[in-house]
């Protein structure tokens, strides 16, 4: 099949929300405006379903084409002054896994495991041979057979599920998304991948950042340290650790100074 038509169905599914490629195909059957955009007359066939994964996961991801035609995208709202770079935001979506709690088994029978599953023996030796050079992931006791590339997350009061992150690096003046990286779901992996944005974006669009706003969760000294460095201002909330057993002191304890306007504690500080 052609890979630009092929590139051209993926798209769509994206734009609409389509997750299932089996659900894809059968709306393309009957949307004739899909059909347009896509090319395929009246009387075309529409592919397989499965020419979906094999090409993914073959020929598209062997070539980097998704991520050649992001980097375009991106250089193209640079060109019409769509994007100007200066002042930026983070942020990592949680990605729930395609697997269940129940699938889980403990890190150290996973090669047992294996033997009997070709796709598990298969991911351990590409885990291998790709991560060689990589940062070393947090470890955690148990992983699931069928996906062992997640983790097991939980924020808040919320319930552990398996999944990753979808951090993404935004331009704030135009709302355009100038990086994208996927990373399993863990906090210290969202401050790893806003690090590598922030440098591909002025490596590879030769973008300048003067300020990066994030949540608490990137309030990490090192992280900080490395903002400093280059010139880009955080606006980025810290998380205040007290020690126990010091005192802390309630709102209605503060005497507003209007002078300088700011408020002074009860042992005098501003």
């Amino acid at each position: 099949m052609d890979p630009e038509r092929l590139l051209r169905i993926m798209l769509i599914g994206y734009l609409y929300g389509v997750t299932s490629e089996r659900k894809l195909i059968e709306e393309l059957r009957m949307h004739l405006a899909w059909r347009w955009f896509t090319g395929l007359t009246f009387d075309q066939e529409v592919p397989h379903h499965s020419t979906f994964s094999k090409n993914r996961h073959g020929r598209f991801q062997e070539s980097k084409l998704f991520e050649q035609l992001f980097q375009e995208i991106v250089e193209r709202c640079i060109v019409c002054g769509l994007v100007q770079g200066e002042h930026l935001s983070v942020d990592g979506s949680f990605i729930q896994a395609d697997a269940n709690n129940s699938s889980r088994v403990p890190r150290e029978k996973l090669s047992e495991v294996a033997h009997v599953n070709r796709n598990v023996r298969q991911y351990l030796d590409d885990l291998e041979r790709e991560n060689q050079l990589e940062a070393e992931l947090p470890q955690q006791d148990k992983v699931s057979t069928p996906d062992p590339d997640h983790a097991y997350f939980s924020k808040g009061d919320r319930a552990s599920k398996l999944g990753y992150f979808d951090n993404y690096l935004m331009d704030n003046a135009s709302c355009v998304v100038v990086g994208v990286e996927a990373t399993v779901a863990s906090s210290s992996q969202e401050v790893i991948s806003a690090r590598k944005m922030l440098a591909d974006c002025v490596e590879k669009f030769g973008l300048a950042p003067k300020t990066l706003a994030a949540d608490a969760g990137y309030g990490k000294a090192d992280f900080l340290k490395w903002l400093e460095n280059r010139r880009i201002t955080p606006y980025i909330p810290l998380r205040l650790h007290y020690p126990s057993g010091n005192k802390l002191y309630g709102l209605d304890h503060f005497t507003y100074q209007p002078e300088t306007n700011s408020f002074e504690c009860p042992e005098g500080r501003s």
